[in-house]
């Protein structure tokens, strides 16, 4: 992809991640995308289709660049989920509009579950819908908890919530998070 391209690509990206912190995603149109963007509904559509395609895209390009977890180390839990969210700080003003209502329900699931499949052995149940149940417990939790960190300003330390999140999904799992804690 050569310059010029990248960088329409991500004047788009901009003007929809912008008109996302005013209003909600079905008012936003072609239109207000490329007059915020400052370029040409033709141009627009050179990229994308609608505006669908372009938070795709946007959902895409986080997910490509989350931070790779390392380790099969239960104690490296926490490090390797510090790790996401201190990516998840970084790039806020992103996924602040694509974990919102009416964007994608889906992507808080999709960056708290690029950590918690990694571990899945670690948080084994024998009952089959046992297990289920209590996963989507605590995707769900965890996807509250770091909205409410990103509404609050990141107001504790990523550490501080990766930890939090880790000993509760332990404890719905019925392990022993002490292991979580050894050579801390």
């Amino acid at each position: 992809m050569n310059k010029r391209v990248q960088k329409t690509r991500e004047q788009l990206k901009s003007a929809l991640t912008e008109l996302l912190k005013t209003q909600p995603f079905e008012r936003i149109t072609v239109k207000g995308i490329c007059d915020k963007a400052g370029v040409n509904r033709s141009t627009f559509y050179v990229h994308y289709s609608c505006p669908r395609d372009l938070v795709d895209e946007m959902e895409k390009d986080m997910l490509d660049q989350l931070p790779a977890i390392v380790s099969d180390e239960p104690k490296d839990i926490i490090a390797s989920f510090t790790l996401l969210l201190d990516y998840i700080r970084n790039n806020s003003s992103v996924v602040e509009v694509l974990m919102r209502d009416g964007v994608d329900s889906s992507f808080g699931e999709t960056l708290m579950r690029a950590v918690m499949d990694k571990y899945d052995d670690f948080l084994a149940i024998e009952d089959e819908e046992l297990s289920r149940l209590c996963y989507i417990f605590c995707i769900t939790g965890a996807i509250g908890l770091v909205r409410n960190w990103i509404d609050s300003g990141f107001a504790c330390p990523s550490e501080k919530l990766a930890s939090l999140i880790i000993d509760m999904a332990f404890r719905v799992m019925g392990q022993d998070n002490i292991m979580l804690h050894q050579n801390r």
